[in-house]
């Protein structure tokens, strides 16, 4: 192996001393650089876990949050719907006052007038009187005046009777 390594120009001690210094130089490289940047990386790994775990939890309540917040939505939203209905029923509880309310009115209305149409043919009914009671004055007198025969006396209460249909079809 001599030969060889004088055929390639190389010293075998110097072989040796080079591999012993590499080892060496490796050893001190893996116990004062690659030890520490080792660890930096297996800190910087566990940061990055923690990091992703917390970013997990954190998406879990987010989660949790919406599912919560779904449910208050759906929970204003029906009592939103209850407070139109509430609403509406109200709204339609003063119609059916306003219109009760109207309609008695209009039936007070109709009774007065009513009322009012019975005393003026009351009122008309007591004028009849009157004038009946004139007629009957009138034709008393005048059959005192002039002792009417039967035929005359008749012809008055045939005009009596006439004059108090009259007066009846007018009212």
């Amino acid at each position: 192996m001599d030969a060889l390594f004088r055929a390639l120009g190389m010293e075998p001690a110097a072989l040796v001393i080079a591999i012993g210094t590499f080892l060496l130089l490796w050893w001190i490289l893996a116990k004062w650089l690659f030890g520490p940047i080792r660890n930096i990386q297996q800190q910087r790994s566990d940061e990055i876990a923690g990091n992703l775990s917390a970013a997990e939890t954190q998406r879990d309540e987010m989660q949790s949050q919406r599912g919560e917040l779904e449910q208050r939505l759906a929970r204003i939203e029906a009592e939103e719907r209850d407070r139109i209905q509430q609403a509406t029923a109200r709204a339609h509880e003063a119609r059916d006052g306003i219109l009760d309310e109207a309609r008695q009115h209009a039936e007070a209305i109709v009774g007065e007038s009513r009322e009012e149409i019975q005393r003026q043919r009351e009122h008309a009914l007591a004028d009849l009187r009157d004038e009946v009671a004139d007629l009957s004055i009138e034709a008393a007198t005048r059959a005192l005046r002039g002792r009417l025969s039967d035929d005359v006396h008749r012809a008055l209460v045939s005009d009596f009777i006439q004059e108090l249909e009259r007066a009846e079809g007018k009212s």
